[in-house]
């Protein structure tokens, strides 16, 4: 059985964490949980390249 990933949309607080991110630019948290609920996540500003990371697992996308 394939894995679950959460996917939670969010903005950018930290810029320092990416090379072209400015504060509000969007972001993407990809988990093993929903919020409040996930032991680890890996942060993405480009959508595709989150997906291709954790490609053949089962994506839970959670709406904010």
């Amino acid at each position: 059985m394939a894995e679950t990933v959460f996917i939670v949309k969010g903005v950018v607080t930290d810029p320092d964490s990416y090379p072209d991110a400015k504060v509000g630019d969007l972001e993407y948290q990809f988990s093993d949980g929903p919020p409040g609920q996930r032991s680890f996540s890996a942060d993405y500003v480009d959508l595709e390249e989150g997906l291709r990371d954790h490609a053949g697992k089962n994506f839970i996308l959670v709406e904010g």
